[in-house]
This record gives C-alpha cells, sequence and structure tokens, in this order.
C-alpha cells in the first residue's frame, strides 16, 4: 500500500502547479469505457463534468498530505463500511474484484475511486450523481434508497434502481422502486 500511496499522493502534495497534477486523474474516454462496465461506459461526459467540479476539492484535500495529515490507503471493495456513499456507488460501475483504492485523508474519506490506467493513477467520482439524476428525471419518489447506504438487501435493490435508471427504461424503475418501498427503509421528509 505505500507505493500506491507514493505514487497517489506524495508526488503531488506540496507541488505549485497541484490542481493540474489533480487534473492528470481524470480518466480519458478510451481509459473510461475500458475501467467500467458496459451499463456506465455511455456516461463519459457525466463523469467528466463531475470531475471537473470535484478536482478544486481534491486538491485541496491532498494538501492536507503536506500538512502532516495522515493519510491511509486501503483496497475498494463493495460493503466495505468505511465507503462513501459515492466510492459504494462506484463499485457498481466497476467489474466484479477489479483492483481500485480509496483513500482517507487526516480521518476524512476522500470521496473518489483511485484506479490504475497504463497512463497511471486515475480517479472515478460522479457515479452516485449520475445515477440518481436519472433517476429522479424518471420517479423522483425513489430516489432516496440512493442517497444512503442500507442493508445488504437495500442495497441489492438500489442497483436494480440504478440499473433501471440508467438503461432509462421506466417499467423496470416503477417495479424496482416498489422492491425497495418494502426492502428499504428510507427516512423521508414529512
Amino acid at each position: 500500500m505505500k507505493v500506491v500511496a507514493v505514487a497517489l499522493v506524495f508526488g503531488l502534495a506540496g507541488c505549485h502547479a497541484l490542481d493540474d497534477r489533480v487534473t492528470q486523474w481524470k480518466l480519458t474516454p478510451e481509459e473510461w469505457r475500458h475501467t467500467v462496465v458496459p451499463m456506465f461506459a455511455p456516461f463519459y461526459d457525466d463523469y467528466s463534468r463531475a470531475f471537473d467540479a470535484v478536482a478544486p476539492a481534491l486538491a485541496t484535500q491532498i494538501t492536507q498530505v503536506s500538512l502532516g495529515a495522515p493519510l491511509f490507503v486501503r483496497p475498494h471493495f463493495a460493503g466495505d463500511p468505511m465507503n462513501t456513499v459515492g466510492q459504494q456507488r462506484t463499485r457498481w460501475a466497476m467489474p466484479t474484484l477489479a483492483p481500485a483504492r480509496v483513500i482517507t485523508v487526516g480521518g476524512k474519506a476522500v470521496d473518489a475511486v483511485f484506479v490504475h490506467t497504463e497512463h497511471g493513477w486515475g480517479a472515478i467520482v460522479g457515479v452516485d450523481e449520475m445515477i440518481v439524476t436519472r433517476a429522479r428525471a424518471m420517479n423522483a419518489d425513489c430516489t432516496s434508497v440512493l442517497t444512503a447506504i442500507g442493508t445488504k438487501r437495500c442495497e441489492e435493490v438500489a442497483f436494480l434502481v440504478a440499473e433501471a435508471a440508467l438503461m432509462g427504461d421506466r417499467g423496470r424503475l416503477t417495479h424496482a422502486c416498489s422492491l425497495a418501498a418494502t426492502a428499504c427503509v428510507v427516512n423521508r421528509s414529512p
């Protein structure tokens, strides 16, 4: 893990052009298609916009390493209770057991999943938002199941909601949402 940490962060920490270096973590369209499962392949533009939006925050968070904040790198696996919602949803976009890393800086998770490409390390961000945006456009009442990590059964049903939303299949989404209503206990606003 130490080599991963050095490659991901220490080469960037304290760099004057940190924002520029972090932008090098952005996957190319070809790297995106090679890294994600086919269901997510058409959504590179969504990923690209999300990456551009969060790159400055990633740079700010990574800067904390140069100020002495502790860094922790771990493998990225589905069901890891330390995953953020974004990291958990990103697992859905990746092939089963595809190697990836997540990092914590100063005790705070960096809401990205790091993958190694032929050009070095890349970061996947924004998968959760691309799913929620599509599901909300089709059925706003059903998206609450996507915004939190629930029980294993709820996670399985949430995946069905995400899959239907990405496919643009209203019938399938309606069915998945009805399953979610019984499989997931979600805090709803009165």
